[in-house]
Formats: C-alpha cells, sequence, structure tokens
C-alpha cells in the first residue's frame, strides 16, 4: 500500500508539474490533459454505492495525494477555497499539545470560519449549525 501511494504521488506530482508548467508542452498531448480534469460528480456517484469505505477520512486523511486532490478540486471554486484554511487549521489545532495553545486556536478558527460574521466563512451547507452555536461559547 505504501508503495502505491508513492507511486500514485509521483506520478500525480509530474503530471500537474506539466500542466502547471512554464508554458511548454514537455510532450503531453491534449488526450493527457483531459484526463487530468475533474470528473463531473454524476460521473462518479455509481462509485459512491460501489466502494462506501471510500469517505472523506479514507480518502483525504489517510491519503496524501487524495489530500492533493481535495485541495485542487477546493482552489477551483470560488465558494470552497476557505474550506482548505479551514481544514490546515483543525490539523494544526489537532496536533497542539498545551491546553492554552488549542483554545486560543479554536477561538481562531471560529471567529475566522464559522461565525456569521468571518470574512472566509464556510458555506452554510458545509456547516452543522447547532454545533457551530455551541463552539461560539
Amino acid at each position: 500500500m505504501e508503495l502505491e501511494n508513492i507511486v500514485a504521488n509521483t506520478v500525480y506530482l509530474k503530471a500537474r508539474e506539466a500542466a502547471d508548467g512554464d508554458g511548454k508542452r514537455k510532450g503531453r498531448s491534449r488526450k493527457w490533459k483531459a484526463l487530468m480534469k475533474f470528473a463531473e460528480p454524476s460521473e462518479v456517484q455509481i462509485y459512491k454505492q460501489e466502494f462506501p469505505e471510500l469517505n472523506y477520512e479514507h480518502v483525504v486523511s489517510k491519503s496524501p495525494i487524495g489530500r492533493r486532490l481535495f485541495t485542487d478540486f477546493c482552489n477551483e471554486s470560488e465558494e470552497l477555497k476557505c474550506c482548505n484554511k479551514f481544514l490546515n487549521d483543525v490539523d494544526n489545532y489537532e496536533k497542539l499539545a498545551p491546553e492554552e495553545s488549542r483554545l486560543a486556536l479554536a477561538q481562531k478558527i471560529y471567529s475566522q470560519c464559522l461565525c456569521e460574521e468571518a470574512e472566509s466563512k464556510l458555506p452554510d451547507h458545509l456547516i452543522d449549525q447547532d454545533k457551530s452555536k455551541n463552539c461560539g461559547r
């Protein structure tokens, strides 16, 4: 499994490097670029039923390539760009040891991403409103 992740990561990074490069084609065809685009949600719905173990935790948290793909996906949409900042802040929160530091970072996350006045507020449909209201206390 570890070797598969390394190979997948390497292939993905090489492909992104070629697509994001300095404008030179580097031998990549248009077909290759078409293969690197994200599929439409309707096209991948069948996989959701076929592989129920493929959830957010499995794909994004446990797989570096999955995290990178999720980050790229969020960056393509103005509405979802704030999700990356939120997820990075939550990761940092989980790694902090002293309780005082965790509390300060939790308040920062709430004020920047969850409260109504936040500049980079997460979209309402992504927030559990009941849990969010309890966070501010």
